[in-house]
């Protein structure tokens, strides 16, 4: 290879060939990487402008000067000198070290040393080194006496090396004081025994002879990507090829028969071998002539023969001896025409095969024509066939033989010949494939998993043992841009399967046969975890050498990602959470799971991030199942430097307590932005979890933060959250606290962002539910329609107006659902205005995406609904269930709502029409719990579910949330769902749902009429921002008249109004036992209208009414209103008037 023209071809000793080129940013390479950093006295070539000393350069490889770790000990033990050892190659640069001629090496008696790297891969290894006297010690052997060789994992480009001692070299110091571990050339480095320990020049002699071997390549394209680009190196009569080092790229070699350089124009120059005898086998008597890429030799005049010494060489004619006859057969010689007779032509010699009937096999019917090394054989007039007599020698043309028909039958028969043996052959190798399928499915355990899975009562449905062609299919065949990530652990491709779900595959490596039972179990284990923050375990594939993990598909990256890129989403609040939400996943994990995990492998890079920032964790390769009977494991060290627990780390003792240590890591490096290890840092702030500790000593916890977390957090927050990590680092596991400790701890820290997150999350999750309509009788059927009406035909006493509707009457009704028919848009869908045929004007509601498990629970509660008969409840009238999401017609009420008229202070609004109209509402909820055939909570109890008729008259609506309750049962557990102000706090906490829960949210309204004040408002001062305990704490301090309104002091009488605010006060009881119920409501409610009024009350009738229908709305059919939260969306109950806010909650707990 060449230098790049008019550029130095050598720095000092070493030649420099094209790509790479002498001079940083001279032009004399291919690019900035490829620069060799000249310097002189004494000349040393560098690559680019790093450290990185150049010992060679080859067309495949590189040589680096190494670097070796080493750890001295004095004969007490005590440490005298401690060098750790690192390379970083780069993370864009092409050299990688070669896993194929490297090695990593420990030297040393009483050692163990662990090498880990980041790029492109998370990896972590070790090797141990023991011997107790020297004479143990082997010279030329790395067998772990003494020495210790290890293989290092492909693609790697930066490695972190440091040594450490069993017993300080107590035992063995008189012939060993120190240890050494390095990376270099396994086919250089000889381990010389005992002498290497004593050897005080070990290490200098060790980088000045023992090199580090790195593989290089071109960019990162594939040679087919590469040819079709215009910047494609190799030039002409050079091949390209393939670099597997992980991470592409190619490089370029001359063919056969050329030399020179295959990066430089005009590329590899042919080699003329005829120039140098030793290069050609031509005989003596025979002429060289060179051809590109390879020569030719040809016999002189008077000679034959192929001209080769290895082959026939040059035979003269005159030989009397038959040689070629006699090496080939007198038959086969014959019968290539290779005797006898000759003739030249064009000063070349012949044979003439037609000269001797024995040299030609031409038929006795046929010519024999001589031709140039050959002859052809011609059938006399009268015949026909090829000529030959091993052919269809000459047929007279009368013979009946059909010869077409023949030759065609024959060649017919040929090609189903080719057919079957292909057929036969496929077949083979198909069921050889299934045998093999067959044979991996055994050796992994696949029959251990059907069984455990099969007799796993309470196992999740949707644990699979899926099959190799589903997950071939799934990744396209395990394509390479399917490939999500390479860790230590396997490889993680994304796959689509056939039900359309995203899912992550992990190929893991090889695997221990040993270990195959232990693998089923845990795999077992982990589908029956069940937590929303781990990342959840779908099934396996066990017909691959190595079994396939399919996983649910996270796809915003790593909590590792987020932190290290600043991104502005992070804030404080959201810190918190993730901290929160990823302590109680390994809280569940530790004592919630029905047998313990260890995750071994904590660490920020294993916490994923869904869409919604909600953080999963994941990689469960390196977790350990611990018996119940256990606290603590003996293992194998394994884990990520930075993160691993130093006691787990000298003792293999594996407890709960290390994954606390390594939380308390991540906790540090989400708190102040650093990473665990970093060798670009002061010595003194290398490592993360010490440095922390030390800044807390100091009292310089505030100049470690991110700023952003010192600008967001509290004081006390701060002060708090430092002190959890503390304890978290603390070296002794049994000073570390619990996960649940840990949980409980951080949920007390971000209590008050709780109510924040209820609403971003429902506003979220009510946003998204929305889907294209689809066939009108697959929908009919999927939403339970034959149901529906076997329901309503066979039900006695149902009213005769409830009717299954049609997909074209609704949509005539409302002008195929014209925008200017909507009335309003709730939690639970849209309303329409619709005018049916028979003229009524009807409330039509089309409801969001039902969950195909819910429709007989849906056609249960409609037929009940339609059944529902009282005149303060708006009417249903039946659904449509042709369209994708089912269509509920009600009574159509239009005077707006309750909400609407309290905050308007209309004048119609008088003392007596408040009581009036929370008597009705009252009577209507005292129905729906204790007179309805089906018990019915109505779960979201409000003013603006409180409809106002023509004559003001109330009725309930909004039966999105409700609930049917069995006879037999008083409380139903449900998801929470309902209006934050409203919704009942032990509802809220414990998902047990009663009647007093409509009892609670009751009381709120008749606080909200009493007083005309919003259930919460941030404008108000905080101790009023809550109406229910703003009213509570005003009736405790006797002004309960200095907070209702003007209109209601005037018009009631005092008793009335002293005993109104007892009754809210009993119904904002936060036990449900000591809250009153809604039958006991209506008769309190309606002694109190039967109060004389104050003499200057004067009437007023319905007449002077104002009907308006604006701001807040009924779920049932709500107007647009103007929201906070975006100007561009419609939130259903989630509406900012003035900034006072109502905010419906829909919190899974």
């Amino acid at each position: 290879m060449v230098s790049k023209p008019d550029c130095p071809q050598k720095c000092g000793n070493l030649t420099v060939p094209y790509p790479f080129g002498v001079g940083v940013g001279s032009g004399c390479s291919i690019g900035p990487w490829f620069d060799v950093n000249c310097t002189s006295n004494p000349p040393t070539a560098y690559i680019n402008t790093g450290n990185l000393d150049i010992v060679d350069i080859s067309d495949t490889h590189i040589r680096i000067k190494s670097v070796v770790a080493s750890r001295c000990y004095a004969q007490s033990g005590l440490m005298t000198q401690d060098n750790p050892a690192w390379t970083q190659l780069g993370d864009t640069s092409p050299f990688t070290f070669s896993d194929t001629l490297n090695k990593f090496t420990v030297i040393g008696c009483d050692d163990f040393a662990l090498i880990s790297g980041s790029l492109p891969r998370n990896f972590t290894s070790g090797c141990v080194s023991l011997c107790s006297k020297k004479e143990d010690v082997l010279d030329g052997y790395c067998t772990g006496i003494g020495c210790c060789q290890t293989s290092i994992p492909k693609g790697l480009k930066n490695f972190y090396t440091q040594l450490s001692s069993l017993a300080n070299h107590t035992k063995v110091w008189s012939f060993d004081p120190c240890s050494y571990a390095f990376v270099g050339a396994q086919d250089i480095f000889t381990f010389r025994g005992a002498s290497d320990f004593s050897d005080l020049g070990f290490m200098n002699r060790t980088m000045d002879t023992v090199p580090v071997v790195l593989d290089w390549a071109i960019g990162n394209q594939t040679c087919v990507e590469a040819q079709n680009s215009s910047d494609y190196l190799c030039q002409k009569n050079s091949v390209c090829t393939d670099h597997d080092r992980g991470n592409g790229g190619y490089r370029c070699s001359c063919n056969e028969g050329f030399f020179g350089n295959p990066y430089l124009s005009p590329g590899c120059q042919d080699i003329d071998e005829c120039a140098d005898p030793n290069s050609n086998d031509c005989d003596d008597h025979a002429i060289c002539i060179n051809t590109p890429g390879s020569f030719n030799c040809s016999c002189v005049k008077g000679y034959l023969g192929d001209g080769r010494k290895d082959g026939h060489s040059c035979i003269a004619k005159s030989s009397q001896f038959p040689v070629i006859k006699f090496s080939l057969g007198n038959k086969y010689a014959s019968y290539l025409g290779v005797i006898n007779e000759l003739y030249e032509s064009n000063n070349r010699l012949y044979i003439d095969e037609c000269a001797d009937p024995n040299s030609n096999d031409c038929d006795d019917h046929a010519i024999c024509i001589n031709t140039p090394g050959s002859f052809n054989c011609s059938c006399v007039k009268g015949y026909l066939g090829d000529g030959r007599k091993d052919g269809h020698s000459c047929i007279a043309k009368s013979s009946q033989f059909p010869v077409i028909k023949f030759s065609l039958g024959l060649s017919l028969g040929f090609l189903s010949f080719l057919i079957g043996v292909s057929w036969i052959y496929f077949g083979i190798k198909r069921r050889k494939l299934i045998k093999l399928r067959e044979k991996f499915f055994q050796q992994n355990g696949g029959l251990l998993m059907k069984q455990q899975i099969s007799s796993n009562e309470g196992g999740p449905e949707n644990s699979k043992v899926f099959t190799a062609e589903e997950l071939e299919k799934a990744t396209n065949n395990f394509a390479e841009d399917r490939i999500l990530g390479r860790g230590g652990y396997g490889v993680v491709y994304k796959g689509i399967l056939l039900d359309q779900r995203v899912v992550a595959i992990k190929k893991s490596r090889i695997m221990d046969e040993s270990q195959i039972e232990q693998f089923i179990n845990e795999v077992v284990i982990l589908t029956q975890v069940n937590h929303r923050n781990v990342v959840k375990l779908l099934g396996c594939c066990l017909e691959t050498e190595v079994p396939l993990l399919v996983y649910e598909y996270v796809s915003n990256g790593t909590l590792f990602q987020h932190i290290h890129k600043g991104l502005s989403w992070l804030s404080w609040d959201n810190r918190l959470r993730i901290a929160a939400e990823a302590a109680g996943a390994f809280a569940y994990l530790h004592s919630a799971a029905s047998i313990p995990i260890i995750h071994r492998d904590v660490k920020s890079a294993n916490i994923l991030l869904d869409d919604n920032y909600v953080a999963k964790i994941s990689d469960f390769g390196a977790s350990r199942l611990v018996p119940l009977d256990q606290t603590q494991v003996t293992t194998l060290v394994q884990g990520t430097l930075g993160y691993l627990d130093p006691e787990y780390f000298h003792t293999s003792q594996l407890t709960e307590k290390s994954d606390v240590y390594s939380f308390g890591v991540v906790l540090a490096e989400l708190l102040t932005g650093k990473k665990p290890l970093c060798s670009d840092r002061p010595p003194e702030e290398r490592n993360l979890a010490t440095y922390f500790i030390m800044s807390l000593k100091e009292n310089k916890l505030f100049q470690i933060l991110e700023p952003r977390v010192v600008r967001e957090g509290t004081l006390e927050q701060l002060q708090t959250i430092g002190e959890l990590v503390k304890r978290c680092l603390c070296m002794k596991s049994e000073d570390r606290p619990t996960m649940k400790e840990l949980v409980v701890e951080l949920e007390r820290l971000s209590l008050g962002f709780l109510s924040f997150l209820i609403g971003v999350s429902w506003i979220y999750f009510g946003i998204k539910r929305r889907k294209l309509i689809k066939l009108r009788e697959k929908f009919f059927q999927q939403n339970g329609g034959l149901l529906m009406k076997q329901q309503i035909s066979s039900n006695e006493g149902g009213p005769e107006n409830s009717k299954v509707f049609t997909a074209e009457e609704l949509e005539k009704a409302t002008n195929n659902f014209a925008e200017d028919r909507i009335l309003g848009r709730g939690g639970y869908g849209v309303v329409y205005k619709g005018v049916l045929p028979d003229q009524r004007v009807v409330a039509i509601k089309k409801s969001r995406i039902m969950d195909k498990s819910q429709i007989e629970q849906f056609i249960n509660e409609v037929v009940i609904l339609t059944q529902v008969n009282h005149r303060n409840v708006v009417k249903l009238l039946g659904c449509c269930l042709e369209t994708e999401v089912p269509l509920l017609v009600y009574e159509y009420v239009s005077n707006g709502t309750l909400f609407q008229h309290i905050h308007k202070g209309l004048s119609w609004l008088s003392w007596d029409n408040r009581l009036r109209i929370a008597a009705e509402a009252a009577g209507a909820f005292a129905y729906l719990h204790s007179a309805a055939s089906i018990p019915i909570i109505h779960r979201d109890v409000k003013s603006a579910n409180i409809l106002l008729d023509d004559n003001y008259v109330a009725k309930i609506s909004d039966f999105g949330a409700s609930r049917l309750v069995p006879l037999d049962q008083t409380q139903v557990t449900t998801l929470v769902q309902g209006t934050l102000g409203y919704l009942d706090p032990e509802y809220f906490h414990t998902s047990q749902l009663t009647e007093k829960s409509d009892v609670y949210s009751f009381g709120v309204v008749l606080a909200e009429l009493l007083t005309g004040k919003k259930p919460l408002c941030s404008d108000r001062p905080p101790e009023e921002r809550n109406l229910a305990t703003y009213f509570i704490m005003s009736l405790k301090e006797n002004k309960l008249f200095q907070i209702l309104e003007p209109r209601v002091v005037r018009e009631g009488t005092l008793e009335q109004l002293q005993t109104i605010g007892e009754l809210v006060k009993r119904c904002l009881c936060m036990k449900s036992e000591d809250r009153p119920t809604m039958k006991e409501l209506v008769v309190e409610l309606e002694s109190l209208r039967k109060f004389t009024k104050h003499p200057w009350v004067h009437q007023q009738s319905h007449e002077e009414s104002v009907w308006l229908m604006s701001e807040e709305a009924s779920d049932l059919y709500t107007v647009p209103i103007s929201a906070n939260y975006s100007n561009t969306s419609d939130f259903s109950g989630q509406y900012s008037l003035d900034t006072c806010a109502i905010f419906p909650s829909n919190n899974p707990r």
